[in-house]
């Protein structure tokens, strides 16, 4: 046999060692797809006598183009370089996924013993020969090829001398599909010819999934494409970054999106930090923040459209059924309130609760009868129905009564009202700041005052400090709050001209879990104002003077500075360019620049839930309507004309 070495170095060893044992089976296959195989073969052996659970030997076959015995020092000696570095597209037109020669030598984290078996094409005669890899020095060997008759071209691989871990990992053949089809799922679908068979199953990716739907982006004059894949039974929260082509290059678990969904984005972008080697240093927080508000409001919107079309088809089949309490519709408020916590109650119940699908119309008709009167008059029986009528195990019963047990009606009426009292609140903010009703709204007697009616808007784990009084003021007043009564203010605290600074708001919360105080500074600005420099310096300023105070510790104190505006100037965007998004980070404290929209919509979101069940939706005229209401409550006469 002939041989040659491939040089690694101890960084090549390195990341070949940390691949993880689902990710090497991943890169055979993709290095199958990319070498035009339709058929990918994957068999895992078990011979060992002592567990015959255990893994021994794993095989991946194809009917790719196989390696060409002329080729194969050009193929496999130069590590860091690959055949593919100088097309971007196979045979066959498809798009590579891998372009260093990185990916065969991850086969080493599966196991040390591997060998290939490859079917060429010679002038159109069918040859084979094998090639043999060492694990501790990396040497190839192969073999003189021979004549293969009645064969196709292709690649087998054999990998035995199995790691431990890997032998476990590989053990449930049902970890190893759910794994093949949410990398492939997307490839799949744009190549629908291709088959990976496991043991001899064909991976069906297809029946796995519920639903799917695309939306489509434009960034920097780079189209953007997302494909959201809510699957039947795989747990999966994971984002898969592609290159064009649906080439999955890389994916992280960001903790923002639901269980029963992958994201899969496609973008030249990826090809282009594939090529330079930035791909594996992506995360979805280091993503440009107009790309990641894309995917999460898309996400958004796809699970919004989806709860909305399953509560819809479940209530439709209670009423088909004739077992909804409320078949004609409610006139009373009272009512209408009763009717909007039933529905989320019984939306809670079919969810802890499944058997109660199964049982008999008469059953269900009598159960979610109880289940509303329940709620009417004494909310913590509905535990003791549910585990005497369906005899729901502690957990599902703990489960439900986590939602409603000691809650009274009242409570629970009190409840959506304050939700809709905020909903309503967001809206006459969202009219002032970007409507004319703002234009004449005084900042610090007007403005100010209507916010601190409404400081939720900035956090309910914050509770009330101060407001429009110096930092002298606020420090002392923080002392109190530490309940420090030996730390008094010096002389030096009321000559410094810093401490005569007037921020607008101050907020603070003590964490419960330990002895941590998170403050709060906010400075408004009036409905209309576009923050500039000079609003940029004066958050600084706050934040200097109060960091610069060396009697509070900066383990136990965290300083968090907010400037508020209607929109922000170059000035300010410059500032933030190179930050993450709207946040500029010091050691000892956080500036943070928004603009009144997105304090806004990123309460909305919180609530979007009740508003759609609630139908909160006011006209304009309503909106003003409730602001000049709030406004006379607040200030009486003194209350601005909207």
């Amino acid at each position: 046999m002939q041989e040659f070495n491939v040089q690694l170095t101890n960084e090549h060893l390195s990341r070949i060692s940390k691949v993880k044992n689902f990710a090497a089976l991943n890169e055979i296959i993709w290095n199958s797809i990319d070498a035009d195989a339709d058929n990918i073969y994957i068999t895992f052996s078990y011979d060992n006598p002592i567990d015959p659970s255990k893994v021994t030997k794993i095989t991946v076959n194809d009917d790719g183009i196989g390696i060409d015995i002329s080729k194969i020092e050009a193929v496999l000696k130069p590590y860091g370089k690959s055949e593919k570095n100088y097309s971007n597209r196979s045979l066959k037109g498809r798009l590579y996924h891998g372009k260093l020669g990185e990916g065969r030598y991850t086969y080493f984290s599966l196991g040390s013993g591997i060998k290939w078996f490859s079917r060429f094409s010679d002038n159109k005669v069918i040859k084979i020969y094998r090639i043999d890899f060492e694990s501790d020095s990396v040497k190839v060997k192969y073999s003189t090829p021979e004549v293969l008759n009645n064969q196709t071209t292709g690649l087998e691989v054999i990998i035995s001398n199995i790691n431990e871990d890997t032998a476990y990992d590989f053990s449930n053949l049902a970890n190893v599909e759910t794994s093949i089809i949410k990398e492939f799922a997307p490839y799949f679908f744009a190549y629908k010819n291709m088959n990976i068979f496991i043991n001899g199953k064909k991976v069906d990716f297809n029946t796995n999934i519920s639903k799917i739907k695309q939306y489509d982006f434009t960034y920097a004059e780079k189209d953007i494409k997302l494909e959201i894949v809510q699957w039947k039974s795989i747990k999966s929260n994971e984002v898969f970054y592609c290159g064009k082509g649906n080439v999955v290059y890389f994916h992280d678990k960001p903790d923002i999106f639901s269980n029963a969904c992958s994201i899969y984005i496609e973008s030249i972008i990826f090809d282009e930090m594939k090529l330079n080697g930035e791909i594996e240093l992506l995360s979805f927080e280091k993503l440009e923040k107009e790309i990641s508000d894309f995917i999460i409001n898309s996400f958004n919107s796809f699970k919004n459209e989806n709860e909305v079309a399953i509560n819809q088809a479940f209530f439709e089949d209670l009423k088909k059924q004739d077992i909804y309490p409320y078949m004609e519709e409610p006139t009373s408020f009272e009512e209408q309130e009763q009717k909007k916590i039933f529905d989320v109650v019984a939306l809670q119940i079919n969810k802890v609760a499944p058997k109660i699908n199964n049982a008999n119309k008469t059953t269900k008709k009598l159960t979610y009868n109880l289940i509303n009167e329940a709620i009417k008059t004494n909310p913590s029986s509905l535990k003791k129905i549910l585990g005497e009528v369906f005899k729901l195990s502690k957990e599902e019963q703990d489960d439900f009564a986590n939602l409603l047990d000691e809650t009274s009606m009242a409570a629970i009426v009190s409840t959506m009202k304050e939700v809709k009292d905020r909903l309503y609140f967001l809206d006459e903010l969202n009219v002032l700041v970007y409507d004319e009703a703002g234009k004449h709204v005084k900042e610090r007697t007007q403005f100010q005052k209507l916010l601190l009616s409404q400081l939720w808007i900035f956090g309910d784990k914050y509770k009330y400090g101060v407001d429009d009084v110096s930092l002298r003021n606020v420090l002392k007043k923080y002392i109190e709050e530490l309940g420090l009564p030996d730390i008094e203010l010096t002389q030096e605290d009321y000559d410094n001209e810093d401490y005569n600074k007037i921020p607008d708001i101050v907020l603070w919360r003590n964490n419960k879990f330990g002895n941590v105080y998170e403050n709060l500074v906010v400075e408004i600005k009036r409905p209309t104002k576009v923050l500039g420099s000079t609003e940029m310096d004066q958050i600084k300023k706050y934040a200097l003077a109060i960091s610069k105070d060396g009697r509070f510790s900066k383990e136990n104190c965290k300083w968090r500075f907010i400037l508020i505006g209607k929109d922000i100037d170059d000035y300010i965007k410059n500032e933030l360019s190179s930050t993450r998004s709207g946040f500029i980070e010091y050691p000892t404290y956080t500036i943070e620049i928004i603009t009144w929209g997105e304090l806004i919509t990123n309460n909305k979101l919180k609530y979007e839930y009740f508003r759609e069940k609630s139908r909160i939706n006011p006209e304009n005229g309503k909106v003003m309507d409730s602001l000049q209401d709030r406004w006379k409550a607040l200030l009486g006469d003194k209350a601005p004309t909207v």
